[in-house]
């Protein structure tokens, strides 16, 4: 597959690969975000404050990873990420962070059409 479709990274020596989402996808990605933040995801960027950006990568990170990976919670012999402990998911959002975002950003970015400041590019 081309670069625009499927990112491969590798995790704990496995190596996977992920496809772009699909529009569905990167809805369900956004509506789980609001979920697991109660409603907070918004509010909770920018903050500055450790724990706050850890959990948003955390979030983000089951979030992607749980719909674009259809047995990401398989992967930690769970049926959900809720019972998963936070030492086995570090690498995970290691692989979200220096992996996939970097990947994932600039292309979003570039189909969006707007800048990081919300306005449109010419």
């Amino acid at each position: 597959m081309n670069n625009l479709r499927q990112k491969d990274i590798e995790v704990n020596g496995e190596k996977i690969s992920i496809p772009f989402p699909t529009v569905g996808q990167v809805m369900r990605i956004e509506a789980m975000k609001m979920t697991f933040s109660n409603n907070q995801y918004p509010r909770m960027v920018g903050t500055g404050i450790p724990l706050i950006d850890f959990n948003l990568d955390l979030i983000d990170t089951v979030c992607y990873f749980s719909v674009l990976i259809p047995d990401f919670a398989t992967k930690f012999k769970a049926d959900s990420m809720s019972p998963v402990e936070l030492e086995a998911i570090k690498p995970w959002i290691k692989a979200y962070k220096d992996q996939w975002h970097p990947w994932f950003h600039p292309i979003m970015e570039g189909i969006m059409d707007f800048s990081v400041k919300g306005e449109k590019k010419d």
